[in-house]
């Protein structure tokens, strides 16, 4: 499973990151949104951990990118926005768990497992490149068109 950490603070970036490789993911992290949109139209991920409150661009407005073009990459929005209104938003804004900060890097990773299971079987069937064959469905995606296939 390929993450992106998206953390402007470092320490807590590089622990996240530490955390999570040393749990067998294999993890990107950038510092801003900026570059968070550079990483995710360069490659495909399983979940991108968000944090909203970015230099550069918001973590907001990374994710309404994303969703743009992109409905099944996993979000898991990291944030001190704390407020019952901020995780609605971003829950409504497409991200699929929303954490608020400060958090236990234990609880952080069973949010990871929780999310990367949902995906697993879609992510962990043949992908080549932008297409993916889930093992338990006949279709795939190529790139952002969907492809219905029958079996013979």
């Amino acid at each position: 499973m390929r993450l992106l950490v998206v953390e402007d603070e470092h320490s807590l970036r590089e622990d996240i990151a530490k955390k999570l490789r040393l749990s067998g993911y294999e993890v990107d992290a950038c510092a801003d949104g900026e570059a968070a949109l550079e990483a995710l139209a360069a490659e495909r991920y399983d979940l991108v951990l968000l944090d909203l409150n970015l230099p550069k661009v918001d973590g907001m407005q990374v994710l309404r990118s994303l969703r743009q073009h992109d409905l099944e990459t996993c979000v898991l929005i990291l944030s001190a926005r704390s407020e019952i209104s901020d995780k609605v938003e971003g829950l409504d804004a497409g991200a699929n768990d929303y954490l608020s900060k400060p958090f236990h890097l234990a609880e952080l990773e069973a949010r990871v497992r929780s999310l990367t299971r949902r995906t697993s079987d879609f992510c962990s069937a043949y992908r080549k490149g932008p297409v993916r064959l889930p093992q338990s469905k006949f279709a795939c995606r190529a790139s952002f068109i969907f492809v219905s296939v029958h079996p013979v």
